[in-house]
């Protein structure tokens, strides 16, 4: 089955029949992510192999994203997003490809906040604030790189990531990964009458349908899932994106008194608006790319000596 032929849509309001928080906790006690290191249990530090993944070189004890929205009453919603990943390495080819953690974001998150840590085998706790590094593409984004210190086997490290955005975007949250997961996680609060649309590839409408309860923040949906296979590598596959189970939330509209704001009417018109928005970034960009150019080099005469002006000022 391809991709495409295996999408599910579902529309949601944000404004649902919601049960009791008692209930809500019974059926997910973990509701919502603190943004603080939560304790090591002595059943992750215990695990040596994954008994639906035997072999595996790590595994994934806990992943989960939190998305929550401010500013709702001025006006200027602002997307809040807690993200914590926390993994064990199993056997040596562990240490060597998942002792490393890479993220890229786009150039207009702001208020990246990190924290990471190694758990020795022995329970010693290593801070790793001294091992993250910032840079940016060419193209602007925000790049997150972490090297992990002492990994070894059987080592426990975590990373809690918290980030800012002005607004309302899609979000593509994969469910699945190369290494297995026990426990996956994400919790979308969105605000009072947010029209949301929800999709999926290559799951069943089962595991696309959220929890609807009521999360640290309010409202929320949940989707939680336990023992999550990996996706094994064969020659010739296509990108990891096109082959792992994915939940896809895409903001429709925001209506309330006095406002109506429409975002897209369905996913071809998001698509458009966001390649106009892109196009629109690039074209700004590429103006202001210009017009650096030419106030560098409007005072030097002869192409050689031009490109060495501007080679100078890119240093």
């Amino acid at each position: 089955m391809s991709r495409r032929n295996s999408i599910i849509v579902l529309l949601f309001l944000a404004l649902l029949l919601v049960p009791s928080l008692a209930e809500a906790k019974k059926k997910n006690p973990k509701i919502g992510l603190s943004g603080k290191f939560e304790p090591i249990t002595r059943a992750e530090m215990e695990l040596q192999e994954v008994p639906f993944a035997p072999g595996a070189p790590a595994v994934i004890l806990f992943e989960g994203e939190e998305k929550y929205f401010d500013g709702m009453a001025t006006g200027a919603a602002v997307t809040r997003t807690i993200y914590q990943y926390r993994v064990k390495i199993l056997d040596e080819s562990g240490v060597e490809e998942y002792g490393d953690f890479v993220a890229t974001y786009n150039n207009d998150i702001e208020g990246l906040k990190v924290l990471a840590r190694t758990v020795l085998p022995d329970g010693t706790e290593i801070d790793a604030s001294d091992n993250i590094h910032r840079d940016r593409s060419e193209t602007g984004q925000q790049i997150l790189s972490l090297a992990f210190p002492q990994v070894q086997v059987g080592a426990i490290l975590e990373v809690i990531i918290q980030y800012n955005f002005e607004g309302f975007y899609e979000i593509g949250w994969p469910v699945q990964g190369r290494i297995p997961a026990l426990d996956k996680l994400l919790v979308y609060s969105p605000p009072n009458n947010l029209q949301v649309q929800l999709a999926s590839a290559l799951m069943t409408p089962e595991e696309t349908q959220p929890l609807v309860t009521m999360g640290a923040r309010g409202q929320s949906m949940v989707w939680s899932y336990k023992d999550v296979p990996p996706i094994t590598r064969e020659p010739n596959q296509p990108p990891l994106i096109e082959l792992a189970k994915t939940v896809y939330i895409m903001p429709v509209a925001w209506r309330g008194p006095g406002y109506n704001i429409e975002f897209a009417s369905d996913w071809k018109k998001w698509n458009k608006n966001e390649k106009e928005r892109w196009d629109g970034w690039f074209r700004t960009r590429q103006a202001e790319c210009k017009q650096l150019s030419k106030s560098i080099t409007e005072s030097v005469d002869g192409t050689v000596n031009k490109a060495e002006a501007l080679r100078e000022d890119i240093k």
